[in-house]
């Protein structure tokens, strides 16, 4: 049985005949479905800037580990130095990884760091630009390659 009244607005509608039922059961699962896909590529991109890209958890998406090898044989010990300042330059290898980062300290000096496709949780090198424009200082960990002074500098870890 069919039945009809007039709504507020002065049309008429059917009461919930089994086609309006269907549809509207069609359309919370359509809801469902594309709330289902939201939430999955949400945790999926969240995933891959915090995690380094499934690399072991190492954060570095070509597999090696921060000083540069496959991690087999003996870890190396490195001595972890820091520098604060203000982002100067941006070198992206990818979306996510850091090809080259400048900063410049509070002494005025300006330091190169290489970021060797490095995944930095949290600082995309997109990320690491909005620093640069907005004039917000970063802290870069970092170990000289070879342990030398004259050796290059590679970035550990950065944080605001």
């Amino acid at each position: 049985m069919h039945e009809t009244y007039v709504s507020s607005r002065g049309f008429a509608r059917g009461l919930d005949s089994a086609g309006r039922q269907a549809r509207r059961q069609a359309r919370r699962m359509a809801w469902l479905r594309l709330m289902a896909v939201a939430v999955v590529g949400v945790a999926v991109v969240v995933g891959l800037t915090s995690c380094g890209v499934a690399d072991g958890g190492n954060g570095n998406e070509n597999g090696k580990g921060a000083d540069g090898d496959s991690g087999s044989g003996a870890a190396q010990a490195v001595e972890l130095e820091t520098v604060r300042g203000m982002v100067l330059e941006v070198e992206a290898e990818s979306l996510i990884s850091l090809a080259a980062l400048e900063v410049q300290d509070d002494a005025g000096k300006v330091w190169r760091f290489e970021g060797r496709g490095k995944v930095v949780p949290g600082f995309t090198p997109s990320h690491l630009n909005e620093h640069k424009l907005l004039g917000q200082s970063v802290e870069v960990r970092f170990y000289r390659e070879d342990g030398r002074e004259d050796g290059a500098l590679v970035i550990h870890g950065i944080t605001d």
